[in-house]
């Protein structure tokens, strides 16, 4: 309801750089990771990491040149994302990058899920809705939920909830 609240009919989306129209949106990749750093100090999670700015503007500018006008970045909470490196890519290049809020598998879950209630995990993407992520002006486009290989854990289960109820209080849709 928040975001039909703050936009009538919505016809905007939120970038790393403020407010866009959908119109000018034009094609986007829907589920990208351009700067992450896994925040899980085990050797088999570094390939995982993609933090050199320069490779990252060196993609981006390649899909631009097929007509890419737009990337959705779905590196969530606790992930490894850079909000602020997310912003400077953007301005580098000219590419819209949209960003989420949301949570990835139980094993990238940050440690305060195991203890907080739905309704707490529902405050906590709520804030980064209306204030912005990871104390910046940013805010996330889409919420995400992740799981685990061919199942649910309860920890997934509590977050995926507390997506849905996000979903359902802004009006923000949901990708995996």
């Amino acid at each position: 309801m928040m975001e039909r609240l703050l936009n009538g009919n919505r016809k905007c989306i939120s970038s790393v750089n403020g407010e866009l129209f959908y119109k000018d949106l034009g094609y986007i990749l829907m589920h990208e990771h351009l700067i992450v750093k896994p925040q899980i100090h085990e050797e088999k999670y570094y390939a995982y990491t993609l933090d050199c700015v320069d490779n990252a503007i060196s993609d981006i500018k390649d899909i631009m040149e097929y007509g890419c006008k737009s990337i959705l970045d779905m590196t969530p909470i606790n992930y490894g994302r850079d909000i602020n490196k997310l912003r400077e890519l953007s301005k580098q290049t000219g590419a819209n990058i949209l960003c989420c809020t949301g949570f990835h598998k139980e094993i990238f879950l940050p440690e305060y899920v195991k203890t907080i209630t739905v309704d707490g995990l529902v405050d906590v993407l709520l804030n980064e809705v209306r204030y912005g992520i990871d104390n910046t002006s940013i805010k996330p486009a889409v919420l995400k939920c992740g799981s685990s290989f061919n199942e649910i854990t309860d920890l997934e289960s509590k977050c995926i909830q507390a997506v849905a109820k996000t979903h359902l209080l802004t009006g923000l849709k949901i990708s995996t």
